[in-house]
């Protein structure tokens, strides 16, 4: 993987060519072969290639997740730099992108776009994270979230 180069996010789709529904296969011929493989509490298997983490689903083994950390400083959704631009403007212009979010426990969860940043109000910006999900994943967590339209 080239944490040099710029990634794309595509709503609800995935990162730059790994999207969701991909084998680990598929996904191994766009990052090269992960770093590390293991399974998580859910039974879901997660390749690790350090800067980042690929999901795959406990029935079908196929992404559902991929993570990504400020070391992979080229991730971009429209003009939106996750990594490069400050911390509230990112928020701020992912909520009029999704028109709403849930916050919460340092997380915040844009559901219409498949996009959650944790890390982001942080003092220490090495905390940020940040992932693209496929629709519905963080469904059940969000349900105990406060929903917001704009930041305090």
């Amino acid at each position: 993987m080239d944490l040099k180069r710029p990634y794309q996010i595509f709503p609800l789709q995935g990162l730059d060519a790994v999207k969701f529904g991909m084998s680990a296969a598929e996904v191994a011929a766009q990052f090269g072969s992960p770093a590390h493989t293991l399974k998580n509490f859910t039974g879901e298997t997660i390749d690790s290639w350090g800067a980042a983490t690929v999901s795959y689903s406990s029935d079908n083994q196929t992404v559902v997740e991929i993570g990504f950390s400020r070391q992979l400083s080229g991730v971009f959704l429209n003009s939106i730099h996750l990594f490069s631009q400050d911390s509230r403007q990112v928020i701020d212009a992912l909520l009029v992108l999704a028109g709403e979010a849930y916050e919460g426990k340092g997380f915040f969860v844009f559901p219409t776009l498949g996009i959650s940043l944790s890390g982001f109000l942080h003092a220490d910006e090495s905390d940020k994270t940040a992932t693209v999900f496929q629709q519905g994943r963080w469904d059940s967590l969000i349900k105990k979230m406060n929903r917001i339209t704009k930041l305090a």
